[in-house]
């Protein structure tokens, strides 16, 4: 009887071991299919009403309505952007805490001495949003017409030529230094903190030049305030179909433009990393956030987590190149 005994209650302890392992199964089940099942954080690391916030927006509201769940976006500005992607590295990994990540994560690695994280292996790709168009702009009163009469003035005039850029570092102060490097030219750079500042001034006439996003100048140029020389883009912007392209000029190596998209911390799980992607993509095919979103110098891309992740590998080599060369720090 005793024997018996043992042998129910062992068979017992394996029953009841059976049904723990099967209810944590499921419960681990239920979790990854309920996400998200309490409110998400989107750090933007800029002032709002900046492109970049308008862009969070956007999408964020529409993730609300589909997935029932607050989509709550933190304008955190600060630090070239640095301090927005502490808070997210500070966050649990659950894919509550988004970061809207822009060209400081190509760049921020190599202008800064110190960073308190490294983007490349402590955040991941989860969906490039928006490319934006990069071109060179001139005051309307401006004497240069075109791309090449600058370059001629520059050549003849070295160190005279000043040109603005929403900041030290940033994509279009790299993207005048490669164009300096192949044009054979010595500008003078005047570096903003950020935008506003630098379109006042441009059309005001207190600058002679400026690279910088055409959605920011774009009703400057459509009120005649400020001229366009050329788009930094292989092909020509539909917006200015009169306007050239550097590829149509020979310059193809200097086509670069602007991308705001969206990472998380490294240890996310892949699973909520490929829902949040699936679910960003569906949005970027939404007919009014093309509305909202597809000015001109915008285009949608809404893309993979494998297609961003190449987009920042590759601008990430590119633009260090050009720090290093030019010894370009931020602290």
């Amino acid at each position: 009887m005793r024997m018996k005994s043992e042998a129910v209650s062992a068979c017992l302890i394996r029953v009841a071991t059976w049904v723990l392992i099967a209810t944590c199964a499921s419960a681990s089940l239920a979790d990854e299919r309920t996400y998200p099942h309490k409110p998400i954080r989107w750090i933007v690391p800029y002032p709002s009403g900046t492109a970049s916030d308008i862009v969070a927006r956007a999408f964020a509201v529409k993730l609300q309505e589909q997935w029932r769940q607050p989509v709550i976006v933190d304008n955190r500005p600060g630090a070239a952007t640095n301090l927005g992607s502490e808070l997210v590295l500070k966050a649990p990994a659950d894919g509550y805490t988004l970061l809207l990540s822009s060209g400081t994560s190509v760049t921020n690695a190599a202008l800064f001495d110190r960073l308190a994280y490294d983007p490349a292996r402590d955040f991941i790709p989860v969906s490039l949003l928006v490319r934006s168009v990069l071109a060179i702009f001139v005051p309307a009163q401006s004497a240069f017409r075109t791309f090449g009469d600058a370059v001629s003035y520059a050549r003849s005039h070295p160190g005279q030529l000043a040109y603005g850029v929403p900041g030290i570092g940033s994509i279009p102060h790299l993207a005048a230094q490669q164009l300096m490097d192949i044009s054979k030219v010595s500008l003078v750079s005047v570096p903003y903190v950020g935008s506003p500042r630098l379109a006042t001034d441009l059309a005001g006439g207190h600058l002679p030049l400026a690279i910088g996003n055409l959605f920011v100048h774009i009703q400057q140029v459509r009120t005649g305030q400020v001229r366009v020389l050329l788009v930094l883009g292989q092909t020509r912007e539909p917006a200015l179909p009169e306007v050239p392209s550097v590829a149509e000029i020979g310059l193809s190596e200097l086509a670069t433009d602007g991308f705001v998209g969206v990472s998380v911390a490294a240890a996310t799980p892949r699973d909520i990393v490929q829902k949040l992607a699936a679910e960003l993509q569906r949005i970027g095919k939404l007919p009014d956030v093309i509305r909202q979103l597809e000015q001109p110098g915008t285009r949608i891309v809404a893309s993979s987590p494998n297609h961003y992740g190449r987009l920042l590998e590759t601008e990430a080599a590119r633009w260090k190149k050009v720090i290093r060369e030019h010894n370009i720090r931020v602290n």
